[in-house]
């Protein structure tokens, strides 16, 4: 059976209802992707996901931010939070996929915190995808015209 997936994509998180948003601040976290923004139609909310043929029952998806066009990574920084626990973030900085699902580095087909290698029960790892074309964006402003001229 074939994956379906949405070209398209914004996730939510459900333990603190913010998107993942792509930081850009013009310093060392830029890339960086964490929970909080708080529009899904912001673009640095969108991304795109490429389903790679593969044999089997196995899928593998790369994720792609549509805001500088770079592909997910799993990258350690202890500079963002200073403690080992912290330290890995998925970022939206390699300029290919990473075809290797075994490698640390590579978020891969496994859906899973980049701290956490199992589910832990907190409930931070859990998050909706929502297909980016289905959101209706409307203007900032928008006028109406009455019957009275």
């Amino acid at each position: 059976m074939a994956l379906a997936l949405p070209s398209f994509i914004v996730l939510r998180s459900d333990e603190k209802n913010e998107y993942l948003g792509f930081i850009h601040e013009n310093g060392k976290s830029d890339g960086y992707l964490e929970f909080f923004e708080t529009q899904a139609v912001s673009p640095y909310a969108k991304f795109e996901g490429e389903i790679v043929a593969r044999t089997g029952k196995d899928h593998l998806v790369h994720t792609r931010s549509c805001q500088n066009n770079k592909y997910w990574v799993r990258t350690k920084n202890l500079s963002t939070h200073e403690t080992p626990r912290e330290g890995y973030w998925i970022a939206a900085t390699a300029n290919k996929p990473d075809e290797d699902q075994f490698k640390e580095s590579s978020p891969g087909d496994r859906c899973v915190l980049a701290n956490y290698k199992v589910f832990n029960g907190n409930s931070s790892d859990i998050f909706t995808i929502i297909d980016w074309e289905s959101l209706l964006i409307l203007p900032k402003y928008v006028a109406f015209r009455g019957n009275d001229g």
